[in-house]
Order: C-alpha cells, then structure tokens, then sequence
C-alpha cells in the first residue's frame, strides 16, 4: 500500500511537471544509461561518483521529518522494511549498471551504503547542539553539518582508508563524496520568510549565497584535498582541476535550488545537472540558465 501511494504520487508529480509518467522514466532510463555509460569511459573514478550521488539521494530520503512520519505511521519491524526496500529499489539501477561493467567494489559498496542508511537512523540529541564551524546565518551548512555529521566523518575515513591502501581514486572519491553531502543541504527549499527578509536584490542575494555555499565547502573540504595533495603531489593539476569542476558544480545546484523556488529542484534541472557529470562544460550553459530562472523565482521576495 506505501509504494503503491508513492508511485501514484510520482506519477502526478510528473504530470504537474508537464510530462507523461512512462515518457518521463523512459528519459530517466535513458539518460542514466548514456551517463554511466560515458563516465564510465571516460573517468577512472565514475564508479565511486555514482555511489556519491546515491549517498545524495538517500540523505534526500531519509530527512528527519519524514522519518519521523514513518515511524509514526508503521511499526519499528515494517518501517525498517519500509526503509530497506525503498533503498534498494533506489539502488537497483545502479547496482545493474555496476554488474553489467563489473564494477565490483563499487557494487559492494552501495550494498552495504543500502544497508546501512536503511537500518542506521541518524539524529542528533537536541538537549545537546552540536558546534559547526559555521555561523547560524548560512543555516544550510549549519543545519546541513548536524543533520549529516556521520556522513562527513565517513568522508574523511575514506581518505585514510585509501591513502592506507595507496588507492588514488578512493582518495578523490572522498573529497568528491564530501561536496556531494554538502550539494545535499541545497536540495529542500526554505520558508519564503527566509528569502524575504534579506534586503538585497536577486542577484546579491545569489551571490551571497553561492559565495557562502563555496567558502564553507573549502572549509570542509580542505584538509581532504590538502592531505591528498600532500601523498600524491605529481597529480596537483589533475586534483586542482577535480575540485574547481566540484566547485562548479556546486554553483550550479544552488542555482538550480532557486530556479525551482519555492519548490524542490524539478525533474529538468537534475536532467541538466545529470547530463553534465560526463560532460562538466555543459555548465557553462546550464548554470546561465539556473540564474536566470532564479533571479525570476526571486522577484517576487526581493526587491
């Protein structure tokens, strides 16, 4: 009953946005097809970039509210059945597509990432707030930092694990896995009283927070890239030119955030977002568009 009431409320969700529900998974199969397909081809790492966004997706899932929601409804035994099946069906196709280009470590991986934020329910003790380094008035990092605080540490686990075991590509996918639960804060928009209440025009207000959004991700991000710099210096240029195409990316997906706003980022954007990842140049176009859109979505609040 659960998943036959999600995939109702997908199916409309796809019709508000103008398009057919089986023509809309038909395109959704499809250019997830020709994007792994591509990066695959193309980056040595693609396999851990895939895990990355689905870490993406289920921290998208598996947000406090809705948790609480599910437990509310179901009991402990099917809410866990609830949580496992819902991740492995988000899983499936990537677990295909890493079969099929017998991506086994990479399988093995989302296997256990299925698993884990099925059964494992992260939420940290309101008694006790827990201290970010960043102030409270760029609450998407602070917000963020609480909510995905686990996740960050098992970034920086990576990077030791794979300096442990000399493996170049699980250090970038560290560092790559850190942005990714970073682009994660920017996926749910906030209250409009939020937007509203920063005098500025839409295009300081944009900067401001891609400004933001940028200097805390270097923050975080930083003793990754330094220490994976430091063990393999000989790939300074190949790592410099990984984290500016992560910076850019993130410049888009906040963008995108606003070109939605007041509702979450739609199917188009996380199309443009998708066919971009084999293909970091197409930004140059998108992230034009996403501003756009966005400074439009803002006129309303901003003056």
């Amino acid at each position: 009953m659960y998943f036959q009431l999600q995939f109702k409320l997908l199916n409309r969700r796809f019709k508000e946005l103008g398009f057919e529900p089986w023509f809309a998974y038909v395109l959704i199969l499809l250019t997830l097809m020709t994007v792994v397909h591509q990066s695959f081809e193309r980056y040595s790492f693609a396999p851990y970039v895939f895990v990355a966004l689905y870490m993406l997706l289920q921290v998208n899932l598996g947000n406090q509210k809705r948790i609480d929601f599910l437990k509310t409804v179901f009991t402990s035994r099917k809410f866990r059945r609830i949580r496992l099946l819902e991740n492995a069906l988000m899983a499936l196709p990537f677990m295909i597509e890493f079969i099929v280009y017998q991506k086994w470590i990479a399988l093995a991986s989302l296997g256990l990432t299925t698993i884990l934020l099925a059964l494992i329910n992260v939420k940290i003790s309101h008694q006790k707030t827990l201290p970010t380094p960043f102030s409270k008035r760029p609450f998407e990092f602070s917000v963020g930092f609480r909510s995905a605080f686990l996740l960050l540490i098992a970034c920086y686990i990576l990077m030791g694990i794979g300096l442990y075991v000399d493996n170049f590509n699980l250090g970038m996918f560290s560092i790559l896995a850190l942005f990714v639960v970073c682009m994660g804060f920017y996926t749910q928009p906030e209250e409009e009283f939020y937007v509203w209440i920063h005098h500025h025009s839409t295009s300081t207000f944009l900067f401001s927070k891609v400004k933001t959004a940028l200097m805390n991700a270097s923050l975080l991000s930083a003793p990754l890239v330094l220490i994976l710099l430091g063990f393999y210096p000989m790939n300074g240029g190949y790592i410099a030119l990984f984290v500016l195409i992560t910076f850019v990316f993130m410049i888009a997906v906040v963008l995108a955030k606003y070109a939605a706003y007041p509702n979450e980022i739609q199917l188009i954007q996380v199309f443009f977002l998708g066919i971009s990842i084999p293909a970091p140049f197409l930004l140059l176009l998108f992230i034009p568009l996403f501003y756009n859109q966005a400074t439009n979505r803002l006129k309303s609040y901003l003056k």
